[in-house]
Order: C-alpha cells, then structure tokens, then sequence
C-alpha cells in the first residue's frame, strides 16, 4: 500500500529578515502546511510570512 507522507512544518523565529523568507521559499512546495510562530518580531517578518502562505502565531 503506498501512502502518501503529509508533514507540517514549524518555524520559529524574530526578526528573521531573508533568512525567513529563504527558508519559507525552500519549504512551500514541499510542506502542505507551513506556520511560522512569531516571538514578537519588530520587523516585517509576520507579513512575509501571511503573504508567503503561512500561518502565523505570535
């Protein structure tokens, strides 16, 4: 029987700049569920995370 493999992923991070939105980019055609859990970021890092498809927790 082959079962296909759903894994979610969850980042976790503050002001990550580009390093989020390069991590986001590697992983949005591989994960059918990306969340990225905010620790209270100054910069625009929860944005691009909404406009890059993820959910996002603060």
């Amino acid at each position: 029987m082959n079962i296909p493999t759903r894994v979610g992923v969850v980042i976790i991070g503050r002001n990550e700049g580009d390093r989020l939105v390069r991590c986001l980019k590697s992983l949005v055609k591989q994960s059918p569920q990306l969340i990225y859990v905010d620790s209270g970021s100054t910069d625009d890092s929860v944005n691009v995370a909404r406009s890059m498809g993820a959910e996002v927790v603060s």
